[in-house]
């Protein structure tokens, strides 16, 4: 239960490197996200271990999977918010910096 990731998923490339728009149905889905809050972490063995990944780092995500969150609980604007398990985590890439 303590051991959940929420992360952003970064939004997709609306235009080509030539300069061309995309419309919404043309683009991929970005299989990464920054993580935007972590949980405190998980208890094994009657001791809690903490989260390896942190706030604002880059991770790749499963093609499937996580619990969608309502972006009005989370955030002002329209990027796609998504809660995982940190094991789900495909891998961490680097920071958003």
């Amino acid at each position: 239960m303590w051991d959940r990731v929420l992360v952003r998923r970064i939004a997709a490339e609306s235009k080509t490197a030539g300069g061309i728009l995309l419309p919404e149905s043309a683009r991929k889905k970005v299989k990464q996200g920054v993580v935007v809050s972590v949980g405190p972490g998980f208890e094994k063995r009657g001791k809690l271990r903490p989260l390896t990944v942190k706030v604002g780092e880059i991770v790749l995500l499963p093609e499937y999977g996580g619990v969608g969150i309502d972006n009005g609980d989370v955030a002002k604007d329209d990027s796609e918010h998504i809660l995982f398990k940190e094991s789900d985590l495909m891998a961490t890439i680097g920071d958003s910096e």
